[in-house]
């Protein structure tokens, strides 16, 4: 003797819940993450950063990643951002703009330099923002309990 149960549900009205509070609890995160950058990060990264750099820097995140940026404009500054903090090369000429020749640091004299210069990076805003990493880890937990809390009790 075999006996059948057959069960229909309807869990359309579950799975749309769920994907809500999903969506809902990325955007905690990223705002834990955001919070985080800024309040942590950033100040870390704008306290070894090159002077002319330091106004233009700003924290961004994801739903995953946070990470620090630069808003800045023009080329230079966004150069001195890259070439600081990743290193790289060069290629465009110095040459002097109101004088007949540039003087170096060991006395010579040149119409111009024209061939590529290396800067290798020094890392300094990722190795202070590291250093930083468990203040910033506390905070997005903190940030993200405080909104867990908020979603339940605005389901009580």
């Amino acid at each position: 003797m075999t006996v059948a149960v057959t069960v229909d549900a309807d869990v359309a009205a579950t799975v749309a819940a769920l994907k809500a509070s999903r969506k809902q609890m990325n955007q905690d995160f990223k705002t834990a993450l955001k919070d985080a950058g800024d309040m942590v990060a950033l100040p870390a990264a704008r306290s070894v950063a090159p002077k002319v750099i330091r106004a233009s820097l700003v924290a961004k995140s994801t739903t995953r990643v946070a990470y620090v940026t630069t808003l800045a404009r023009d080329d230079r500054r966004r150069a001195i951002f890259a070439l600081t903090e990743f290193g790289g090369v060069v290629k465009a000429p110095i040459v002097p703009k109101h004088a007949k020749a540039l003087r170096y640091a060991n006395g010579r004299f040149s119409a111009a330099t024209r061939g590529p210069r290396r800067y290798k990076g020094s890392h300094r805003m990722r190795k202070s923002i590291q250093a930083r990493f468990p203040a910033f880890e506390r905070r997005v937990a903190r940030d993200l309990e405080a909104a867990v809390e908020r979603r339940l009790e605005r389901g009580r």
